[in-house]
């Protein structure tokens, strides 16, 4: 639990990028009610990347919108995942459910690839 003192100084720390998160997110939302085909979450993952990537986040918003990354959106993509139902899964025909199977393979393996390629961390 925080004391009264630790509070201000994790606002100050990750204040500014929480609140970029913040708007993100509900630029996020806005976006995905006009275009219903792609998720509120797809739509925070690209703006996220372009913004961090094209250099609207400052340096002292990088510890807020690490901790949304590291937390946050693990949390998101996870629930993501749990909107398609085990039962929609089993219901796939073999040769479907083999093509499904291998194309989460063959991505996962070249996004690993890739980022070995370009000289990213793992993550962890």
């Amino acid at each position: 639990m925080q004391t009264q003192t630790e509070r201000p100084r994790f606002l100050a720390q990750h204040g500014l990028g929480l609140l970029a998160i913040t708007i993100g997110t509900v630029v996020s939302y806005a976006l995905s009610s006009l275009v219903p085909a792609v998720s509120a979450l797809t739509i925070a993952v690209f703006l996220g990347a372009a913004a961090r990537n094209i250099g609207l986040l400052r340096p002292r918003a990088l510890p807020g919108a690490g901790l949304a990354t590291q937390k946050l959106l693990r949390i998101g993509v996870a629930l993501l995942g749990l909107q398609l139902a085990a039962s929609q899964v089993l219901d796939l025909d073999p040769g479907v459910l083999l093509v499904v199977a291998m194309t989460v393979a063959v991505t996962f393996s070249a996004t690993t690839l890739i980022g070995r390629r370009l000289g990213t961390s793992s993550g962890d």
